[in-house]
């Protein structure tokens, strides 16, 4: 039967989309903010529209415009959870493409079983419970992305040099931690 080999084909097709999404290095365009994580997964690249860049390593460290930047304890262990959460983040959107490849495979195959068995009926309601479990996952993201913010937020306070190459508007809090001298 011409149908016998088509799991296969489907299944190898699913690994073949799956293992091509998790080719480093993953770039983000975020906000005029190009956030790039390594393949390597030691560094954090941002780069604005007008060229500038910083280099965040796993470790802490800071680079911008070529120069290390020295920072404090508290700043390295900031910069390195910004890290940690990119690189969560990222590993969570890979899982999720390789979800969202498996179900393609999954509702081209029931389709056909289902045709074949005569039980179109049935396709739906199986492929929306697979989706359904992708959305939760991707609502989990959501969650991630929303922690990642406040991070952006508390470096863009800590790391005045980064402001710019962050994604966000940080004007507020550079109004706010101006010294204009007192009065």
């Amino acid at each position: 039967m011409p149908f016998r080999h088509l799991h296969a084909i489907l299944v190898a097709a699913g690994i073949a989309v799956a293992a091509a999404a998790c080719t480093p290095p993953t770039t983000m365009h975020v906000e005029g903010t190009r956030i790039r994580l390594g393949g390597d997964g030691l560094t954090v690249e941002l780069r604005n529209a007008d060229g500038d860049r910083a280099l965040i390593g796993a470790d802490g460290t800071l680079a911008v415009d070529g120069k290390d930047v020295a920072v404090t304890p508290a700043q390295a262990a900031l910069l390195r959870e910004y890290h940690g959460e990119l690189a969560q983040l990222r590993e969570a959107a890979l899982a999720i493409a390789g979800q969202g490849a498996a179900l393609g495979g999954k509702a081209v195959s029931e389709a056909i079983k289902g045709i074949l068995k005569g039980d179109p009926d049935g396709i739906e309601q199986r492929v929306d419970a697979e989706a359904e479990k992708i959305e939760q996952e991707a609502e989990k993201i959501e969650a991630r992305a929303e922690a990642l913010k406040l991070t952006q937020r508390r470096l863009a306070q800590e790391l005045p040099q980064l402001r710019s190459l962050l994604p966000g508007d940080f004007d507020p809090i550079a109004a706010a931690t101006v010294d204009d001298g007192g009065d």
